[in-house]
Parts: C-alpha cells; sequence; structure tokens
C-alpha cells in the first residue's frame, strides 16, 4: 500500500512540474501579398487592430523585428491592437520599434473585463527582444505603444500562446488532476485508517 502511494504522489508531483508548452504564431501564413489586416480565427483567436507585413527589403524596425520567416504582426496605424478569445494563456513574443528607438509598448492582460496583467517594456529598432509575459487565463490581450505622447508602431513575430490556459498555473484545476489528488487523498486516508486500527 505504501508503495502505491508513493507511486501516485511521484505521479502527480511529476504531472505538475511539466513546463507549459505554447503554440507559436510566426505570422508567415496569414498571406502571401505584402500586408493583411490578421483576419479573425487566425490561431482561433480574433484579432482587432492587428496586421501582418511582409518585411523583406523595409530597412526599418520591421524587417529587423523579424525573427522567422519574412512577415511581422504590427499594430495598425499605431492603434490599440487587441487579441480575445474565450480563454487563453499568453507566453510571450518577440518585440521591436517600427520607427523609434526608445518605444514603449504596454502589453495588458484581462478576465471577464478586469485587468489582472500589465507590463510595458521598451523596445528599439535594432532587433527583437524576447519578452515573456506568461499572462495566465486571460480572455482579452491589448498592446498600446507609444513614444512620449504620441502612438507609434512596434513589430511582434513568434507570438506564443496556449489556446486552452494551462491548468496548473490558473484557479481551477484540471479534471485529471482532480481525479488523481482525489485517489491519492482516499488511498492515504485508507492507509491512515488502517495503521491506527
Amino acid at each position: 500500500m505504501q508503495r502505491l502511494a508513493a507511486g501516485l504522489a511521484v505521479l502527480v508531483v511529476s504531472m505538475s512540474l511539466v513546463p507549459a508548452e505554447g503554440a507559436i504564431l510566426g505570422f508567415d501564413d496569414v498571406t502571401t501579398d505584402g500586408y493583411l489586416l490578421i483576419p479573425d480565427g487566425y490561431g482561433n483567436l480574433d484579432w482587432d487592430e492587428m496586421a501582418v507585413l511582409k518585411t523583406t527589403g523595409q530597412g526599418n524596425g520591421y524587417e529587423n523585428g523579424t525573427v522567422s520567416g519574412e512577415y511581422v504582426a504590427f499594430n495598425n496605424a499605431a492603434h490599440v491592437a487587441t487579441v480575445s478569445d474565450t480563454a487563453f494563456d499568453f507566453l510571450g513574443a518577440h518585440l521591436a520599434a517600427a520607427y523609434y528607438d526608445g518605444l514603449q509598448v504596454e502589453v495588458r492582460g484581462f478576465l471577464a473585463g478586469t485587468e489582472v496583467y500589465s507590463v510595458t517594456v521598451g523596445v528599439d529598432t535594432t532587433g527583437p527582444v524576447r519578452y515573456d509575459f506568461n499572462f495566465w487565463n486571460i480572455d482579452q490581450l491589448t498592446f498600446k505603444s507609444y513614444k512620449g505622447a504620441f502612438p507609434s508602431q512596434f513589430a511582434m513575430d513568434d507570438f506564443e500562446y496556449n489556446e486552452e490556459p494551462d491548468p496548473t498555473q490558473g484557479a481551477v484545476p484540471e479534471p485529471t488532476t482532480l481525479v488523481i489528488w482525489s485517489l491519492l487523498g482516499t488511498i492515504g486516508l485508507i492507509y491512515w485508517r488502517r495503521r491506527s486500527v
């Protein structure tokens, strides 16, 4: 009985230590044209004021912000860009300034209309920087970029996310985890009762 309980304990702990692996959107499969607003449904997410641009030959922060392929996403006309879904995790992305060094990109995560995350990062035109945001269990993500008081565009590549929120990071446990913990608790209770009798 002790071996079974110990084995289940090791199984539960090892399952909780598995790191989150996110899907990566490189934006190269949105279009073959030079520019397009990202359509809703790309990556099973809804997109507002976010577009893709073919960066080859641009010679600016867009091209320098490219990590994979020839396309980057950017906030169309420097508007606040929004990504949304019923629930997802935003793990991170590579960001760069399109035109101005020292650009600030404010990234905010919401759940049911309440802001639960907010991070502002500084980016330049010289190249992309990978930022790990780890916004867990959100349903809306916004990007706002500005230099001083003026909005300006940023480039983004390799957007990493979990389409389904990672249950090890959120408040609601995954059903199989509940079953394993229940089994482990039951076995522990049986073992404790047998020892005390």
